[in-house]
């Protein structure tokens, strides 16, 4: 993978951006999510949710970079800082986006807005368009060449046109294919995930549900297999909380000090935590079981 390089600013609808080069091939132009957030008067943290809640729909090293698991490497801090971003928001952003010119169409095709689209087009030809040689004046007047070289350029062009028609087409097929397949998968997901006859001995099942979320391709967590399990357990706590405020860790804590006081053994002390408020509690527990579900379908997860 090529370098990421800053290779000065360039003036775009009266704010100054940096022009990055490399990431997705050498001297390829990118955009960070903060440039990108500049440009639409959108803030980073919605960007960067657009991306996340359709990043299947983005390749990794082909469609985005994610800086944030690069951080171990000495420069990236360095790249980003003089990218402008804040020490302090580097240090708490979850994910850093750098999006190649197909990332950002990407990005451009899920926000689908007239605003978005004709920004998108002017970027098109403001940015990502080597522009350098028509800056500079070097071009040709067809005019001044014999009937015969016209008549070429005419043909080459023509020719060029066509291959790129033809490639484009088989690009776009292959796409239609890909996505054909994977609405397939995800309605067999669907399907399992809702089915209402489906095994729902709620422990067990939630265990083996994140278990097999932990240990999808899908879900893109960089660190060791306890890190994963911990990780996608804590997500579906948050998003517990984000759809049912429910202070689980006070609740814990409560709870242990209720059993404490009753004379309760430590074994049945410590076997009181979040699952297990979950599973007591009778308005909890289907939100939670809807949240497993929801993360079943998102992770496109089959649980047998």
């Amino acid at each position: 993978m090529n370098d990421l390089i800053i290779k000065g600013t360039r003036k775009f609808s009266g704010i100054e951006i940096p022009v990055v080069l490399g990431g997705f091939g050498e001297n390829k132009k990118c955009l960070a999510d903060k440039t990108i957030a500049e440009i639409h008067n959108q803030p980073v943290f919605e960007i960067r949710r657009r991306i996340g809640d359709n990043i299947k729909r983005f390749t990794q090293n082909v469609d985005f970079i994610d800086l944030k698991q690069r951080m171990g490497e000495s420069h990236t801090s360095d790249f980003l800082l003089n990218l402008g971003y804040a020490k302090q928001s580097i240090t708490q952003a979850e994910h850093i986006y750098i999006l190649s010119e197909r990332g950002y169409a990407r990005l451009i095709k899920i926000m689908d807005t007239d605003l978005a689209w004709e920004i998108h087009d002017k970027l098109m030809d403001e940015y990502f368009e080597m522009r350098e040689e028509r800056d500079k004046g070097i071009s040709i007047n067809r005019t001044q060449l014999s009937p015969e070289l016209q008549m070429f350029m005419q043909m080459g062009e023509a020719m060029a046109k066509q291959e790129l028609e033809q490639k484009r087409q088989a690009e776009e097929q292959k796409r239609q294919a890909i996505e054909l397949n994977e609405v397939k998968e995800n309605q067999k997901t669907i399907a399992l995930a809702l089915d209402p006859n489906g095994d729902r001995n709620f422990r067990p099942w939630v265990n083996r549900s994140l278990s097999a979320i932990a240990e999808s391709e899908n879900y893109q967590y960089i660190g060791s297999r306890e890190e994963r399990y911990r990780a996608v357990r804590t997500e579906s706590y948050e998003r517990l909380s984000a759809k049912r405020p429910c202070r689980l860790n006070q609740r814990v804590i409560n709870e242990r000090d209720r059993a404490m006081e009753a004379g309760a053994s430590q074994e049945k002390i410590k076997a009181i935590n979040k699952i297990s408020i979950i599973e007591s509690d009778k308005d909890l527990k289907p939100v939670y079981e809807s949240v497993i579900r929801e993360m079943l379908v998102f992770y496109c997860v089959e649980v047998k």
